[in-house]
């Protein structure tokens, strides 16, 4: 662990910006004002839009029997337990919806649906209980069908290029939990040039309102681990 760490400090963090420079110089070729991906995702609420006020406080019990069977829960303790640790199974499950709605069909897993799909999959270690792997998402998503990757060493400039090319990103970000993913689908030039930020949905609506939300280039780069999964819209529109 303290190698990979260190990898990314020094040797990840060089990477990051050789890629900056090159993509700063492609996004010129773009015209300044918003830049959005079609079709606009859904959102998903990890929390299946629980009432906040029967949520009892941070990584604690959800005692809303409503949201719990939007989720697909078997009780409330299987619900506060996963709701919580969803946040890149509600990012995936809202890419499946909207490609679904888009071809007229209906997504009909829930996101408890999805997280046995990615326990069968061996994909989360609950014993470390660290969160589910990059590879984990991933892979769920190529069961339905999704085209994805995982890259690394990403900065917000080449996100943006990913992005123009009408594809979704999960982006891992730092959390006071250790790790978030939010699902970023559009972006904002000030000129050719300049990258203001970033439009996203975020999945954890604990406190405030997770969807369609802006950062800012600069807040984005404080949180940012580089790390993302791109997924392609192609082929899947038909």
């Amino acid at each position: 662990m303290g190698l990979s760490k260190t990898f990314h400090e020094t040797i990840g963090v060089g990477i990051a910006k050789a890629r900056e420079a090159a993509a700063k110089r492609r996004l010129k070729e773009l015209e300044p004002g918003e830049h959005l991906v079609e079709p606009m995702p859904v959102y998903i609420s990890q929390f299946a839009n629980a009432d906040r006020n029967l949520i009892e406080g941070f990584y604690r019990r959800i005692k809303d029997k409503v949201a719990a069977e939007r989720f697909g829960a078997e009780d409330l303790n299987q619900f506060s337990y996963w709701a919580w640790r969803s946040c890149g199974i509600a990012c995936i499950q809202a890419v499946l919806q909207t490609v679904y709605e888009y071809r007229g069909d209906k997504f009909e897993l829930t996101t408890m649906d999805l997280i046995r799909e990615g326990l069968e999959l061996g994909r989360y270690d609950i014993e470390k209980d660290v969160g589910w792997y990059h590879k984990a998402l991933v892979d769920l998503s190529r069961k339905h069908g999704l085209e994805s990757c995982m890259q690394k060493f990403i900065p917000a400039p080449e996100i943006a290029l990913i992005i123009s090319n009408n594809n979704y990103v999960i982006s891992s970000v730092k959390s006071n939990s250790g790790g978030h993913l939010l699902l970023l689908y559009g972006f904002k030039l000030k000129r050719k040039d300049e990258l203001v930020g970033f439009w996203y949905h975020d999945p954890n609506n604990f406190k405030t309102d997770g969807m369609n939300r802006f950062i800012s280039k600069e807040e984005f780069n404080k949180l940012s681990t580089r790390r993302i999964i791109r997924i392609s819209l192609k082929n899947q529109l038909v």
